[in-house]
């Protein structure tokens, strides 16, 4: 049998294994791989997961470059607010004369030769009729002349009327060009009928005194003329103006 003393020997010899080593040097065991670990941790954590660490160049910013386009000085604005814009120029200047209207040229030829004309024409103010004693508008010239005497065609063109009025006598109407018509009244004869063309000078009738309506004048023709169916003054369209 063993003695207690060769128990006891056993004992202390079976302590002295890694079990005891482990139980006497464990937590400083345990403080070395906890320092380890955190160590490998933040090595790892700088690195970047592993790999090489990123350069420094790489972990500040590029700056974008600012690039300033020059204005042109075409469309640079002037601020200065004493400056006016220059207009810029018409293609006509504006003309501040006022615009005149032409006068009438002469288109007709006087209807009698040597004839004085002893009443105007007058539609905006009323003329004394001594035949009838009243006051009236006068629509045409007056030109006395010897009884009998040719009356002409004033201008080129169509006769359109002729006939026999109670208060004018015998009457002729010739169509011109550009709506223009001349008239001849207080005629003794007629020489010309409807639809005849006639030429500037053309005789179509002589001096009367047919026209009871102005028969205190005497032998004359009443001349008058007609722009698009309204009384004009004749004179304008005679050579010289009224006679």
């Amino acid at each position: 049998m063993r003695t207690e003393q060769e128990n006891e020997k056993n004992i202390f010899v079976k302590k002295k294994g890694p079990v005891a080593w482990l139980r006497r040097n464990g937590y400083y065991l345990l403080l070395v791989l906890s320092v380890g670990a955190i160590g490998t941790a933040v090595a790892v954590g700088l690195s970047g997961g592993g790999g090489k660490p990123a350069p420094t160049s790489q972990l500040l910013a590029t700056p974008t470059p600012i690039v300033v386009t020059p204005v042109p000085t075409d469309r640079i604005i002037n601020a200065d607010p004493t400056s006016a814009p220059t207009a810029a120029p018409t293609d006509k200047p504006i003309s501040a004369e006022p615009t005149t209207i032409p006068k009438k040229t002469s288109v007709f030829i006087d209807p009698v030769a040597n004839g004085t004309v002893v009443g105007d024409f007058s539609v905006d103010a009323p003329v004394y009729l001594s035949t009838l004693d009243q006051w009236a508008i006068h629509n045409g010239l007056d030109v006395a002349a010897a009884e009998g005497a040719d009356v002409y065609a004033a201008a080129d063109g169509t006769v359109t009327e002729v006939r026999h009025d109670v208060m004018w006598g015998n009457v002729i109407r010739i169509t011109h060009a550009d709506g223009l018509v001349s008239e001849y009244a207080g005629l003794a004869d007629i020489r010309v009928q409807e639809g005849e063309k006639v030429v500037s000078g053309t005789v179509i009738g002589t001096v009367g005194q047919t026209a009871i309506r102005e028969a205190a004048l005497g032998a004359h023709l009443h001349f008058a003329a007609l722009v698009n169916g309204s009384y004009v003054d004749p004179s304008p369209y005679l050579p010289g103006g009224a006679k």
